[in-house]
């Protein structure tokens, strides 16, 4: 809230008297001010605009170093003591100061999202993201790695795509994780959580996963808009032959017209 300052007494000596007092708190809350900001910011990852908060706290100190080093005999009235905002943190939670903080000057103060979201996809034979805070298996789609025509493209190209999202599955993962994803987001934004990482695997890392991450990308932006990227992150280590190279089901591969291929 904004302090208005009340009106300075006539003769101004009750003023010079509270004067020390009023600069040493001033000081006071300047340190709290400056430790809050770099807690926020560095301990919390939240990303409030930290250049502007340092610059208005310099304006303060500079303006607490000229009070201090006025000329003799200058009357300070108490208004000039004003503050822009008073936060009183005594009943408030770290998550409490977390919010009302980022809501004044985080990015949701504006009209810039929050909430920055990260769609990654990976391949679990190399281990799940280690920051990943929701994750999602589609290994249960049927694999492109054992199409020959598809095996040596990645999940990027039109006709492994065609192949992912053919599957009736697809569509019927997809429709629920993004009504889940669209149900979730605006609610970590009220907690005021600033990232959110969304893993999605298969088994290499390479097709599946990729086409999937891809696809829900693309209707999270139409459905809740805002800052949402897609990261392949194992898409060019799979082995396509050879020892280690991609194990899955040990199903016969299939040709593009879904015969077995030894059939």
């Amino acid at each position: 809230m904004l302090a208005t300052g009340e009106p300075a007494a006539a003769d101004g000596g009750q003023n010079e008297t509270n004067l020390p007092w009023l600069l040493r708190l001033r000081w006071g809350a300047l340190a709290g001010q400056l430790l809050t900001i770099v807690f926020v910011r560095y301990v919390m990852r939240s990303p409030i605009p930290i250049g502007s908060l340092f610059g208005l706290l310099a304006i303060s100190l500079l303006t607490s170093v000229a009070w201090q080093l006025r000329p003799a005999g200058l009357v300070i009235r108490s208004s000039w003591l004003g503050a822009t905002m008073v936060l009183d943190t005594t009943r408030l939670s770290v998550h409490d100061l977390r919010r009302q903080v980022t809501a004044q000057f985080g990015p949701g103060a504006g009209r810039a999202p929050r909430l920055h979201t990260r769609l990654v996809s990976f391949g679990f034979k190399f281990g799940t993201p280690v920051d990943a805070d929701l994750l999602f298996d589609v290994r249960f789609l049927d694999n492109p790695h054992f199409v020959p025509e598809l095996r040596d493209l990645p999940g990027t190209t039109e006709a492994v795509k065609k192949f992912v999202l053919a599957q009736p599955d697809s569509s019927g993962f997809l429709e629920r994780v993004a009504s889940l994803l669209e149900f979730c987001l605006p609610r970590f934004e009220r907690e005021g959580k600033s990232y959110l990482t969304v893993a999605i695997g298969c088994t290499g890392g390479r097709h599946r996963s990729v086409v999937i991450t891809d696809e829900l990308g693309a209707q999270l932006r139409q459905r809740v808009g805002g800052a949402i990227d897609v990261v392949h992150r194992d898409i060019d280590r799979v082995r396509m032959s050879g020892p280690g190279a991609d194990p899955d089901h040990a199903s016969p591969p299939l040709n593009l017209a879904g015969v077995k291929a030894n059939e």
